[in-house]
């Protein structure tokens, strides 16, 4: 092979090469965009997930009251200006507000840890303070 071809098989084998590199480089920016698309999706679900548990344990927590007509009074005692509640009244009382106190802890965490949002913690935080007979609690 003379010098003149050897240029011109080096001149195509460069424009080959930069071609694909650019093939490679789209290829690499449309991997990155689906990558980045299903994370924003896992992020979704997650944050469906947790916010759908949360809910489901205040449910649990509200069907209680609901289901158990003993608890209702319970709750209606201890709501009263002079309540007077049994021992046993008293620790089952308790322990519900226990589990009330448990979810707003559950939510905040997830909040630090960013599973939810600053809306839907003080929406969860509201139910909480409503359970335990306050007003609102909201974080700022």
């Amino acid at each position: 092979m003379n010098n003149e071809q050897l240029q011109k098989w080096s001149a195509i084998a460069e424009i080959t090469a930069a071609v694909a590199v650019v093939i490679s480089l789209i290829v690499v920016a449309y991997e990155l965009h689906q990558s980045t698309a299903q994370a924003r999706l896992n992020t979704s679900a997650v944050e469906i997930a947790t916010y759908q548990d949360l809910t489901t344990s205040i449910a649990e927590l509200n069907s209680q009251a609901i289901q158990d007509e003993q608890l209702a009074s319970i709750f209606l005692a201890a709501s009263s200006d002079n309540p007077e509640l049994t021992e046993l009244e008293q620790i089952r009382f308790a322990l519900y507000l226990i589990n009330v106190f448990r979810h707003g802890d559950m939510a905040y965490f997830q909040y630090e840890q960013g599973a939810i949002d600053e809306a839907r913690l003080n929406s969860t935080l509201a139910i909480v303070a409503a359970n335990l007979g306050r007003g609102p609690i909201a974080i700022n």
